[in-house]
């Protein structure tokens, strides 16, 4: 219900006083990015322009896929990851839409305790430093 895919069945949605109705309601799905537990990556990063390779193999280092996959032509070399690793390229794209807020439906779930530290303490880190909001559920 906090992204807006599901209405209330009683209630409303509600940002800065103003009700979220259907009017609005596209607008306010853009405020999110969101990794959700049952994702699908594709190779191509659809609904992104101007997409900064430097940036994409930045990320791709700081996740440590830089030698399993890579951004080349738009697209990602390799999408045939483990389930750890696929979350964290879909990490990397959540990151690249640059929104307001970001859901994180159990991204640390599937890493390994390196990762998962590595992950609640830089990478949330950077997330907050950018004053952005996120959520992480059962991570």
């Amino acid at each position: 219900m906090l992204t807006g895919l599901y209405e209330p069945d009683t209630g409303s949605i509600r940002v800065d006083g103003h009700s979220i109705d259907n009017r609005l309601l596209t607008n306010y799905r853009q405020l999110f990015a969101i990794i959700f537990t049952d994702f699908h990556l594709f190779d191509r990063l659809y609904g992104l322009q101007d997409v900064d390779t430097g940036k994409v193999n930045e990320y791709l280092e700081l996740m440590g896929l830089e030698h399993k996959t890579g951004y080349k032509a738009g697209r990602f070399i390799n999408t045939n990851l483990s389930t750890g690793q696929k979350k964290r390229l879909a990490l990397i794209i959540s990151l690249l839409e640059d929104k307001a807020i970001y859901v994180f439906d159990e991204v640390a779930a599937d890493q390994d305790p390196e990762f998962r530290l590595f992950f609640y303490e830089v990478i949330l880190q950077k997330v907050k430093a950018t004053r952005k909001n996120h959520y992480c559920r059962h991570a």
